[in-house]
């Protein structure tokens, strides 16, 4: 994700939902707050990390989602650091 390669990014992400969903959301969210700029779907990806600690089990629709995250997240150009924004490079 970090280097800009989408169709990449989801193929690494859908695999990593297959072996461990709770991983990928946990390490979308902090991806998305440490290397990008806030995304709308943040709120959806904490509630399904949490869920998926308790044993939740998520519907198709759901993986859709993040896989769709994370194809927004590794085109974007722009990262937040220090309240400043930066072109990512």
């Amino acid at each position: 994700m970090r280097r800009g390669r989408g169709e990449g990014a989801v193929r690494c992400a859908a695999e990593l939902a297959m072996k461990s969903f709770a991983d990928l959301v946990r390490r979308l969210g902090i991806i998305c707050l440490e290397d990008s700029v806030l995304h709308p779907a943040l709120p959806l990806l904490t509630w399904l990390m949490a869920a998926a600690g308790k044993g939740y089990i998520p519907p198709e629709p759901a993986v859709a989602a993040c896989l769709a995250v994370v194809h927004e997240v590794s085109g974007c150009t722009l990262t937040v650091k220090h309240g400043l924004m930066y072109a990512v490079t």
